[in-house]
């Protein structure tokens, strides 16, 4: 019976060709433009997502401006990423703050392991290849605490450096690292 009445208003949606009225359509979009939601419109009217943001697109009043996504830049993520790793931010201040799903952060923090683990790993095959290996000690002791000591060395190096091309790049407003997949030139 609910059924019934729902598609009450529905029967005279269509022109003679089989398309939408353009009164139909202009009446969904001035609901959705006075506040209602637009699942709810969708669900009401038995349409798809996609379709009714071609219309708000296309027959919206310059006034209303549809929700928008803003884009982070790789700085403002790293950023992000730390003040949650230090603790400075929970996740789900980051969340109201930065009006981003907290999917996208757990995706933000993933990346950036991901690549802070990548970079471990190229620096350390790269000292290893550069530094001349000496012959182990008989006591593995020493030379346990000294490569030990290198690697946190080296971590340190790696810190400083990140850091200094995070503030290069927001000061200066250009993009220092190589983007994955670059070709050399």
């Amino acid at each position: 019976m609910a059924i019934l009445e729902d598609q009450k208003g529905l029967e005279n949606r269509y022109s003679q060709r089989g398309r939408y009225k353009h009164s139909f359509i202009i009446e969904i979009v001035r609901e959705v433009e006075e506040g209602l939601d637009i699942r709810e419109a969708c669900k009401r009217y038995h349409l798809q997502g996609r379709r009714l943001h071609e219309w708000l697109d296309k027959y919206s009043s310059p006034s209303y401006s549809r929700p928008k996504l803003f884009c982070y830049s790789a700085v403002q993520k790293k950023s992000i990423c730390r003040a949650i790793a230090q603790g400075k931010l929970t996740v789900q201040e980051a969340v109201t703050t930065y009006q981003v799903h907290s999917s996208t952060i757990y995706w933000w923090q993933k990346q950036e392991k991901h690549e802070l683990d990548f970079s471990k790993d190229h620096v350390l095959k790269k000292s290893t290849k550069a530094s001349n290996v000496t012959p182990p000690a008989e006591d593995g002791g020493d030379e346990i605490k000294r490569l030990q000591q290198q690697l946190a060395d080296a971590n340190l190096k790696i810190a400083a450096l990140n850091t200094l091309i995070d503030v290069a790049e927001e000061q200066l407003k250009i993009n220092i690292r190589k983007k994955p997949g670059a070709k050399q030139s």
